[in-house]
């Protein structure tokens, strides 16, 4: 009877079990539910194919303004036939951005292209858009192509091609390019709205300029009509740039005291920095150090006994009035020639974090300010402003005020980080 009833429990799990294994049967896996499309990344270009890069925009006042683009014609010097027409849509008829166009030429290092734009009269508009080449040059030679098959190291400043090939069951609509940045959420970007003739193949090139230190990744992926994700093929493309700036975090700076005199001067407070050594220095063995310290800071006394004192910055080297002169005397110190900007404080915190990724941007975002960028003192210092500053050597950078306050000693001190070329 035992025997009888454990054979019964027996075939009822195993009943049980045979049904579990067939619905885990018809589960679909994961990885198979997306492959409806598929994405190649060329390596090298085809023989005779070149990149031909340009914008064209029409002015935006006058009487050409109300002008309206309707198509561009490539067509090869020497030659009467287009080798491409480009039918523009309703949100390109001020202005078109190609990105790359994908050509070919019997000579493609040496080609040129007449490019003309024809407005929606069909009339001739090339002379009243302006035309320009984002890379420098109408045509690219020897561009750096990027795949999905392993991590590419670049330089910052260079320009990165991803040539892409997209195939899917399914109707495409819409390309979309997605960036991954350090911690920042990713960016996405629809670059091609697919005409009927590409719904389910289309080839493109995305140029990226790197500017970002470290590692970069990106992928290319498509959308149907309604933008719902069709796929990416499980692809990424990750880019390394090569590192040109430091980073200094976490400084501190103590205002000299406001009693000292030049009898009696504040030897002891760190109120000295050197911008390459990230060091910090204070009246007594500043003199030693002077040919490394880029400046000092100050505090002016408060109108009001509760009231934040002004946070100043000066150079040794200040070609007037020394602000510090009656507390110091400077006469035998070697004097750096560094050069500031005032203060900058709107999105101040979001520039050095996001923008100034490289020591490439870093220049490229301080020489904007050239004719600012000649401070040997700056006053009225708020927290949370960047001062871009271009060294004694030629070398630019930037610090950020995180913090200015008093600490148990009452000492009035400011906290920074810097970031400046290598």
């Amino acid at each position: 009877m035992k025997n009888n009833k454990a054979l019964k429990i027996f075939c009822s799990m195993l009943a049980l079990l045979t049904v579990f294994t067939s619905c885990k049967k018809e589960v679909p896996n994961i990885f198979n539910m997306l492959t409806d499309v598929e994405l190649e990344y060329k390596s090298t270009l085809n023989q005779g194919e070149v990149y031909v890069e340009f914008t064209a925009a029409l002015p935006t006042s006058g009487a050409n303004s109300t002008k309206n683009m309707a198509r561009v014609e490539l067509t090869e010097v020497g030659s009467t036939t287009p080798a491409r027409t480009i039918q523009l849509t309703s949100a390109q008829t001020k202005s078109y951005n190609s990105g790359v166009l994908i050509l070919s030429s019997a000579n493609p290092q040496t080609v040129t292209y007449n490019i003309k734009v024809i407005d929606d009269t069909n009339a001739d508009i090339t002379s009243l858009v302006t035309i320009a080449y984002p890379s420098g040059s109408q045509v690219v030679n020897n561009p750096i192509l990027v795949t999905e098959a392993d991590t590419r190291t670049v330089n910052p400043g260079d320009n990165v091609y991803m040539d892409y090939t997209l195939t899917s069951k399914k109707d495409m609509r819409n390309v979309v390019f997605e960036t991954f940045a350090g911690n920042a959420q990713p960016t996405r970007t629809n670059i091609v709205l697919l005409p009927d003739a590409n719904k389910n193949n289309y080839r493109g090139v995305v140029r990226i300029n790197m500017t970002r230190n470290g590692l970069n990744r990106y992928r290319i992926y498509a959308t149907d009509v309604l933008n719902v994700f069709l796929g990416d093929d499980y692809k990424n493309v990750n880019i390394n740039v090569s590192n040109d700036h430091t980073i200094i975090t976490n400084r501190f700076l103590y205002a000299p005291s406001l009693d000292a005199t030049s009898q009696n001067p504040d030897v002891t407070s760190a109120s000295f920095y050197s911008i390459a050594t990230g060091e910090t220095f204070n009246f007594a063995n500043g003199k030693d150090n002077s040919a490394k310290i880029d400046f000092g800071i100050y505090i002016l006394p408060p109108v009001a006994p509760n009231v934040v004192p002004s946070l100043n910055l000066y150079t040794p080297n200040t070609p007037t009035t020394n602000p510090m002169a009656g507390k110091y005397d400077f006469t035998d110190w070697t004097k750096r020639t560094t050069v500031f900007t005032q203060g900058i404080t709107a999105n101040a915190k979001t520039i050095f974090d996001n923008t100034l990724t490289s020591g490439l941007s870093i220049q490229t975002e301080a020489v904007k300010l050239a004719s600012a960028l000649n401070r040997t003192s700056v006053t009225n210092i708020a927290t949370g402003s960047i001062l871009y500053f271009r060294t004694q050597e030629g070398k630019y950078g930037v610090l950020y005020i995180n913090g200015f306050t008093r600490d148990y000693l009452n000492r009035w001190f400011m906290n920074i980080d810097v970031k400046i070329q290598k």
